[in-house]
């Protein structure tokens, strides 16, 4: 079974389902971070025999048409504005929120409270736009730790395996981005084998402590990991930071 099939099924299968859920990606977090709750609520519904649908028109990583800016659709799109203010991702709950240290009770309580009536809000909003009851993001709940079984698209196992699955049916670029990205591969004059490594750029550093490069990729010669190899890095807004990472990753800065 290739991607294409895989989402063809998912498309037949979820537009058979009568209930309906809209969720909102693309709010506050970082891409993946927003990327790995969608693909939970999609998991959420399939469990649930509930049709999923996707409002991505003010994503924090898109431009112009939210998903579809980087992607290739997989599922029914909406767009109706009060998705913006009143679909929400879901909060802790008030006793794990009372167990925060960094702010006071009152400004989590009234958080909590503000969220809690923009949520009532939003359910009233949906169902009088689409005449039924909707499910909106605050409502998925979701635990990792079982075994999945969706037949249907040949999930049998644990959350890793369902994980591959359902990227399988939302990750493919669409066709503008991936041939950019094709083209900005090829000036990158990578060898034919080589070793890619992320390095987050910002206040990463002062939230915990970095691990060594050399820990992982012991074969990894240092020299590869140069920026002055990558003229491309230069266009980053601090390249100077990512110099920095670069000597401690490799093990010749302590800090």
């Amino acid at each position: 079974m290739n991607p294409n099939d895989l989402a063809t099924k998912y498309r037949l299968l979820n537009s058979s389902f009568k209930k309906t859920m809209i969720y909102h990606i693309g709010i506050d977090a970082g891409f993946f971070t927003e990327y790995t709750y969608m693909l939970h609520a999609m998991l959420y519904c399939l469990q649930h025999k509930i049709q999923f649908k996707l409002y991505s028109d003010d994503a924090n990583f898109g431009w112009e048409k939210g998903w579809e800016d980087c992607f290739a659709p997989f599922c029914e799109q909406v767009h109706e504005p009060f998705h913006h203010t009143y679909n929400t991702h879901r909060l802790p709950s008030w006793q794990a929120l009372m167990q925060d240290k960094k702010l006071s009770k009152t400004k989590l309580l009234k958080w909590k409270l503000k969220v809690t009536c923009k949520n009532i809000i939003g359910k009233a909003l949906a169902f009088f736009t689409y005449g039924k009851p909707v499910l909106l993001n605050f409502q998925v709940t979701f635990n990792p730790n079982q075994r999945f079984h969706i037949l249907e698209l040949g999930i049998d196992g644990d959350y890793l395996h369902t994980f591959q699955k359902l990227t399988e049916i939302t990750w493919k670029l669409n066709d503008t981005t991936a041939q950019e990205c094709r083209q900005f591969a090829a000036t990158l004059q990578l060898p034919p084998q080589y070793a890619g490594c992320q390095i987050r750029g910002g206040d990463k550093i002062t939230e915990t402590n970095l691990f060594l490069l050399k820990k992982f990729y012991p074969e990894i010669n240092p020299a590869d990991c140069l920026l002055k190899d990558f003229p491309q890095a230069s266009v980053l807004p601090i390249p100077g930071r990512g110099r920095v990472a670069t000597k401690f990753m490799q093990g010749n800065l302590k800090l």
